[in-house]
């Protein structure tokens, strides 16, 4: 038994005419591509932006990446609106403690930078931890949850 002839009329080359006029109309599904899902969303970008940005004033400030980690938050959908956590590691012996920023000029840095710079709003900087090796946190610096 021989395979069925060819139709006419569905040709390869009517078949991708119309898969393209499908795709453009958003009949069909888009095939992911590879490239696509290595893209980082709009919001992660944000994020990453926001993060940087408090990773220079930091530095500005003297304190060493190896004494704290940032996390950025995204408020909404655009991710227009961000929330910034720094976790004050502990220290390590040898590692000398490096100055401690006053928190409320550090946070309202980052927000107008932000504002200014990136376009971003910054809710809030949260702190957690503990930045000095004595245990004890200086006085008015640190606005960490209280146990």
């Amino acid at each position: 038994m021989s395979p069925p002839p060819p139709n006419p009329s569905r040709s390869p080359a009517a078949a991708g005419w119309l898969a393209r006029w499908r795709r453009w109309w958003g009949l069909a599904p888009r095939e992911a591509s590879a490239h696509d899902a290595a893209r980082p969303s709009p919001r992660r970008r944000q994020r990453e932006r926001v993060a940087l940005l408090v990773r220079e004033i930091m530095i500005r400030h003297g304190v060493l990446s190896g004494r704290y980690r940032v996390r950025v938050l995204s408020l909404d959908r655009e991710g227009l609106q961000h929330l910034v956590l720094i976790d004050w590691l502990p220290h390590r012996v040898g590692l000398a403690a490096g100055p401690v920023p006053e928190a409320a000029r550090l946070e309202a840095e980052v927000q107008t930078e932000a504002r200014q710079t990136l376009g971003l709003e910054v809710r809030a900087v949260y702190w957690r931890g503990n930045p000095l090796p004595g245990g004890r946190p200086p006085h008015g610096q640190i606005n960490g949850p209280r146990s």
